[in-house]
């Protein structure tokens, strides 16, 4: 037992030291506009420098209109991004963040494709209650890398499909030192609720955690329902990462699914390294209804 607790003690030291340290930074205030980036070309070695709120709305501004997507879908591929301050969203029912990158169709979606290095800066303030099928900080990535992020607020719900306080849908993007602290919630016949990532296509997550807690459930028949500490659902690698977050899920029809787990609710994922120190739950109540939880995976 006393080597079980050294081991948690020190999982949670490390997970605590990846938290971002510019505790004293400046705070830059959203205000519900945007401004473009004024310093920066957008190589790796000279990233465009977001240096404030309203220049972190231009680059959603930009990804959600498909300004640098050259006629494609993947939008600011191969761009840099380094953000310079911490930034609060002030957000609320009434004044809302909108994901960089959505899904609406086969053919109405742009997906956010750049490298972002959150720079060990917080993004405070997020609220998102949509009914978008892709929510989070960013709504859907392709091919992107995003690290040294922090983001935290109230509410992160959708009845759409997927949820996700850094990433509502990730494909072949990579992740590392991120957290996340925002409640996520996500009702729909496909619900897919995940602390970083509601779901993930070949993505690699490391060093990250979740602190938030993960809601996720379904009230139709042939339904399911995936919430994870830090992937709701997906094909994924993760490694030194920690969730601390309350998980459930919850299923209320025939012939319907509920998955729970402390990192992954349910998918093929390759898990190293990882602790989750939530409380996990999932339920159903239809006699021909089925409910999985673990303490890892779901």
């Amino acid at each position: 037992m006393k080597i079980k607790y050294l081991l948690s003690t020190l999982m949670l030291f490390v997970m605590v030291a990846m938290l971002p340290q510019n505790l004293k930074a400046q705070v830059s205030v959203w205000d519900g506009t945007y401004a473009p980036w004024t310093h920066g070309t957008g190589t790796e070695t000279d990233p465009f420098l977001i240096e404030n709120a309203q220049q972190l709305a231009y680059l959603a501004n930009r990804v959600n209109n498909g300004l640098d997507a050259a006629g494609g879908h993947v939008s600011n591929h191969d761009l840099h991004y380094k953000l310079m301050t911490d930034v609060n969203l002030n957000g609320s029912e009434s004044f809302q963040w909108s994901p960089i990158g959505y899904w609406i169709s086969e053919t109405n979606y742009y997906s956010f494709g750049g490298h972002f290095d959150g720079n060990n800066h917080a993004v405070s303030g997020l609220y998102i209650n949509s009914s978008a099928n892709r929510v989070g900080f960013f709504g859907y990535t392709n091919g992107a890398t995003i690290e040294n992020l922090s983001i935290s607020g109230d509410t992160v719900a959708t009845t759409g499909q997927y949820a996700g306080g850094i990433l509502g849908y990730a494909r072949e993007t990579l992740i590392k030192n991120c957290n996340n602290n925002c409640n996520i919630y996500v009702n729909n016949n496909k619900a897919n609720a995940g602390g970083l990532v509601g779901y993930g296509e070949y993505i690699t997550i490391t060093n990250s955690l979740n602190a938030g807690n993960i809601t996720s459930s379904s009230s139709y028949s042939s339904s399911y329902s995936y919430s994870g500490g830090i992937v709701g659902y997906g094909n994924s690698t993760i490694t030194n990462s920690y969730n601390a977050g309350n998980i459930s899920s919850s299923s209320s029809y025939s012939s319907s699914y509920s998955y729970s787990g402390g990192i992954v609710g349910y998918g093929n994922s390759t898990i190293t390294n990882s602790y989750n120190a939530g409380n996990i739950s999932s339920s159903s109540s239809y006699s021909s209804s089925y409910s999985y939880s673990g303490g890892i995976v779901g």
